[in-house]
């Protein structure tokens, strides 16, 4: 009979911290006067409730079964090696992103001003919506750590980490593997927040969240973190995956155990100076097995109003709007650069190509998708009305 906890196998011990993890799944990591800034607006922010007609009535022709080998045909362009290496997570890099050199050309990102405004005496109310994530669960170390804080319907409990610190060193990574973070920050402010953490925190977070505030091209630090030159690559592996943004790179080289992203997409791409290179680079971590799960996540009126009135294909395809298009697109321009000599000849040449790469793998695009639960809270962007999700074969 066991004589203390620690005399319990291990694996048992694993489930005890699993099951005291469990609750809440979603956890976002914000500054309160962000916050504040939303929670204090007039007026709803979206549908306060989500359409409870979902997901939508089945339509007459079914989502086809992904079937990777087809869906995904590049033409040759990949040779037998590169295709043996898709989906292996530890390829061989021929360029690999160095996280802290670029950091190091935005010392001081522009969120950190959000955290100055803390001498605000806070409202009783929002006393009970976050926690402070400190030392307790290897929060990180420098003077960004107290300006943080997460945001949770039922609060995140992190007692069971200050109870000894043998617990604490089995417990940490099962936290970080249990929560979805979603991060409503800028590109950049996500960037050195998850660098300030300890390692061990870094390598065990399987789920994030991107709201629509990190994707907007009009904040200087999303912007940087989500535009670079098609022709120079900063991540670019053996398998034949090549990643341009520094976001995008930063996912693949410094969350190794990464296997699921929730992002927000606008409905129709409407929304203003939103990032475009920002789902492609998402798709491309899902091409080539970085991760396994990419969740499409859809709030605001239209989508609310779209799941209402039309089927399943149709509301898939209205609410994505041309993201296959820009992605295909995106794709294509790695595997053929727009020509250098701008000549008549080659310029139409390359945009036949362009127009046939696309007419073969729009369809494709739309194979082996799901419907899934709406669970998410992305804060400052509204009530989460759909998510579909896109799986690796």
């Amino acid at each position: 009979m066991p004589t203390s906890f620690f005399s319990l196998p291990r694996e048992l011990r694993d489930t005890i911290y699993g099951y005291a993890f469990a609750s809440p799944r979603c956890v976002r990591l914000a500054y309160p006067s962000i916050e504040r800034s939303w929670t204090t607006e007039e007026g709803p922010r979206y549908p306060e409730i989500p359409e409870s007609a979902y997901p939508p009535r089945p339509s007459d022709s079914p989502a086809k079964e992904l079937d990777d080998e087809d869906a995904w045909e590049d033409c040759g362009s990949e040779t037998e090696q590169q295709s043996k290496a898709k989906g292996d997570k530890k390829s061989t890099s021929i360029v690999d992103f160095n996280t802290e050199d670029f950091l190091n050309d935005y010392p001081d990102s522009e969120d950190e001003m959000f955290g100055d405004d803390d001498s605000e005496e806070d409202d009783g109310d929002e006393d009970d919506d976050y926690s402070d994530f400190d030392d307790s669960c290897g929060g990180p170390t420098s003077s960004r750590r107290s300006r943080y804080k997460i945001y949770a319907p039922s609060g995140a409990d992190m007692s069971l980490l200050l109870v000894n610190r043998q617990i604490r060193h089995e417990a940490l990574p099962l936290f970080y593997q249990s929560k979805i973070w979603v991060f409503d920050f800028t590109a950049i402010g996500t960037m050195h927040f998850l660098m300030a953490l300890p390692r061990k925190a870094r390598e065990n977070i399987k789920s994030i969240g991107l709201p629509g505030y990190i994707f907007m091209a009009d904040d200087g630090e999303s912007r940087e973190g989500w535009s670079r030159s098609l022709s120079s690559p900063l991540c670019r592996d053996v398998g034949g995956m090549s990643l341009v943004t520094p976001f995008g790179a930063f996912l693949a080289t410094s969350l190794p155990k990464l296997e699921e992203v929730y992002f927000h997409v606008p409905m129709y791409g409407e929304e203003d100076f939103y990032c475009p290179y920002g789902p492609a680079e998402l798709h491309m971590l899902l091409r080539y097995g970085r991760i396994k799960r990419l969740h499409h996540v859809f709030l605001g009126e239209k989508v609310a109003k779209t799941l209402k009135e039309k089927d399943s294909e149709t509301c898939f395809r209205n609410m994505l709007g041309d993201l296959p298009e820009r992605v295909v697109d995106h794709r294509f321009q790695l595997l053929h650069p727009y020509p250098q000599k701008k000549g008549r000849k080659q310029t139409l040449k390359w945009m036949d190509a362009q127009s046939e790469y696309w007419q073969k793998h729009r369809d494709s695009f739309a194979e082996g998708w799901e419907w899934v639960e709406r669970d998410l809270d992305f804060g400052s962007d509204g009530n989460v009305q759909a998510v579909i999700t896109m799986k690796t074969g």
